[in-house]
């Protein structure tokens, strides 16, 4: 998995057609960032003005000018189920956004997801609503506040993948086959209970105190 550093964003490139770049948020320079949005194709919606928390409306700006940096030269729009798409462009998007990191990912040709999320024991109060006993029975440790937040990952980003909100993390998603190697999480993802059901192989990886997770789609 070659990794290219850029100032301050990272790049994953998983093949010819898909891309990642995460970084950490910069409170700092609002007024930069709104100039450089501006200056863009990007438009500020009604959302973005109707925030009145300051750092919420810097990650928003963040997200676009990340998306700068990959090359992107298409406005994002949001269908009804809240997924973003990337304005009269064929390309893919998916975004998340955990604490204080933010992370983008563009497919040239098929839809996708990823997820960021913050390690935090408070996994553990929540870890029997979005895993079931066949999930758990195939941990060493139901425990690992590492591992139990991977997991929740993968599931997050599989339900991106997805793109509409008919379905449950526990109900409709299952993890299976996990395994770590060479500092990389692997797992077979699958939603079904739907029409046509859906595999991913799945993987994430540790971004210092975040999992990020993606589908591998070639």
């Amino acid at each position: 998995m070659p990794i290219e550093l850029q100032e301050d964003h990272e790049l994953i490139r998983i093949s010819d057609n898909f891309r990642i770049a995460h970084q950490k948020v910069d409170y700092h320079h609002y007024d930069e960032l709104f100039k450089k949005i501006e200056d863009s194709f990007f438009s500020f919606d009604e959302y973005f003005f109707s925030m009145t928390n300051l750092n919420r409306k810097i990650e928003w700006l963040s997200i676009r000018a990340l998306l700068l940096e990959l090359g992107l030269d298409s406005d994002i729009i949001y269908d009804e189920h809240g997924k973003p798409h990337l304005k009269n462009n064929g390309e893919h998007l998916s975004i998340s956004h955990s604490q204080k990191r933010i992370a983008v990912s563009i497919h040239s040709k098929r839809a996708h997801g990823i997820d960021l999320q913050h390690i935090t024991p408070k996994i553990l109060r929540i870890k029997n609503k979005f895993l079931i006993e066949r999930e758990l029975n195939m941990l060493k440790s139901t425990d690992d506040i590492t591992i139990l937040t991977v997991l929740w990952s993968m599931k997050e980003a599989l339900f991106k993948s997805y793109g509409k909100k008919d379905i449950f993390l526990k109900g409709n998603i299952e993890l299976s086959e996990f395994k770590i190697e060479d500092g990389i999480y692997e797992a077979n993802g699958k939603i079904y209970g739907i029409a046509d059901e859906i595999n991913y192989p799945m993987k994430a990886l540790l971004v210092d105190d975040y999992v990020l997770a993606y589908t591998l789609i070639p």
